[in-house]
Order: structure tokens, then sequence, then C-alpha cells
């Protein structure tokens, strides 16, 4: 859920984000978001090749990633370009964590497929809705800088978990249990 919300928040966002400080017009900022959307891609074919190691070292450490780009896209703003390449670089990192993620949790309890599917589409859903709100609160608090760092905090939230059962026991790797 915490991952959810700070990807949510984060594309809920962006967009306001590219027009509101580069005063933007709503073409100019979909080809930009669109352009940094094909990361995705890269990012989840990354990912597949090391889905067969510590699954839970890797979600750890590519929700850190997440945490520390996010707070970037708030915070430094020094051109359109530049906005959009930290984008897409998020974009490519949350490809990666979204294939990560989907293969622990198979793997953690192969013959509940169906069951981990919906409690996966549940937490996304609950996520969004999360982030978009933490989002919003932010932005009339305090602007996008704090809007990068309430959204950096979901993702340092999600690493949390693993990070700690990671200290505690064996990883769980793609083809094994722990």
């Amino acid at each position: 859920v915490m991952a959810y919300a700070g990807w949510g928040g984060t594309l809920v966002y962006a967009g306001a984000l590219l027009a509101e400080t580069y005063d933007l017009g709503a073409n100019t900022v979909g080809l930009l978001l669109g352009a940094a959307a094909v990361a995705y891609f890269p990012g989840t074919f990354a990912a597949r090749r090391r889905l067969e190691g510590d699954l839970r070292a890797l979600l750890a450490g590519l929700a850190i990633a997440l945490a520390l780009g996010v707070a970037a896209f708030g915070a430094l703003r020094p051109s359109a370009w530049v906005s959009t390449a930290l984008f897409a670089a998020l974009v490519l990192l949350a490809g990666a964590r979204t294939i990560t993620g989907s293969a622990f949790g198979l793997n953690a309890a192969p013959e509940h497929k169906v069951k981990i599917g919906s409690i996966r589409a549940g937490a996304t859903q609950l996520g969004y809705l999360a982030g978009a709100a933490a989002g919003g609160i932010a932005l009339d608090l305090g602007g996008y800088r704090t809007v990068g760092l309430t959204l950096a905090g979901f993702f340092a939230a999600a690493a949390a978990p693993h990070l700690s059962l990671g200290l505690r026991r064996r990883p769980l790797r793609g083809a094994q249990r722990a």
C-alpha cells in the first residue's frame, strides 16, 4: 500500500508540477509525460533478470531509490527537461518495482495466486487513493517540495518491512520461499 501511495501520488501530481513550474500547456505536458512513460518497459525488463535473486533486498532498494528520486523531483526543478528526465527515471524504477512486487507476492504463496492478486489489486487502489489525498494536502500546505517529501515518506515506509525482515531471516528468492 505504501509504495502504491508513493507512486499514485507521483502520477497524480507530475503533470501539474510540469505545467505550473514551467508554464507549459496541456499538450506539451502530455507529450513530456508520454515520452517519460516509455521508460516503464526497460524497467520491467531490467528487473526481470533479477527475479531469481533476493527479492526482498531488490524491493527495498527500489523503494529507497524511488524515495530519493521523488524527493528530488519535488525539490529540484532547474528546467522542464531535467524534471522530465527525472520523472522518466522514476517511471523506470516503478516498472522494476512493480514486476518485483508481483514476483515477491506470487512466490510467497504460489498456492494462493488468485488471493494474492486480489489483495494486490485492493492495495493498489487504496494506495493510489492515499497518495493522491496526501499529495493534495501536502501541495496545499507547502507546494511541490512538500509533495515530494510526503511521497518519499511513503516509499521509505514501503522499504522498511523488507529491510527489517531481511535482517532477521533468509531472503525470499525467486523460486524459493523463506
